[in-house]
């Protein structure tokens, strides 16, 4: 399968997914429905099928290094999906949700400060498409 096909029947519908449940959070946040709660009733769903995939397939040896980067990586995500709903509350979802193609830049950046990775022109040039497009 080529590569163009593969970005036609993934991400395509994926984008179209992901802007709907956008969409339908900021009606959910906008009936009175608390961003804690929201939270809960994404996370526990999520954590109950992990548990569900580990008692199938077996539970993978877990170190403390695996520990560590679990905490820090659940903390960021419930701050980062706080801090998102209330966005979310409090403005227009088509000024909220466009805000994430900010997300490639900011991996570009901390890829190469954190890991040392070097960008190919490819990639530069996409993220500089993708910031030319959330000015537009």
């Amino acid at each position: 399968m080529s590569d163009s096909l593969l970005l036609l029947v993934f991400m395509v519908p994926g984008t179209f997914f992901l802007g709907l449940y956008d969409v339908y959070t900021r009606k959910v946040l906008r009936e009175g429905i608390q961003e804690g709660f929201l939270i809960g009733a994404l996370f526990i769903p999520a954590g109950a099928l992990l548990l569900l995939v580990s008692l199938a397939f077996g539970f993978p040896v877990l170190t403390s290094d695996f520990w560590y980067a679990f905490g820090i990586t659940a903390g960021l995500n419930i701050v980062s999906q706080l801090m998102w709903f209330k966005a979310l509350r409090r403005e227009n979802v088509s000024l909220i949700s466009p805000i994430t193609l900010l997300t490639p830049p900011l991996v570009l950046f901390t890829g190469f400060l954190f890991l040392g990775e070097e960008p190919s022109l490819a990639g530069i040039f996409g993220v500089l498409v993708t910031v030319a497009g959330l000015l537009l």
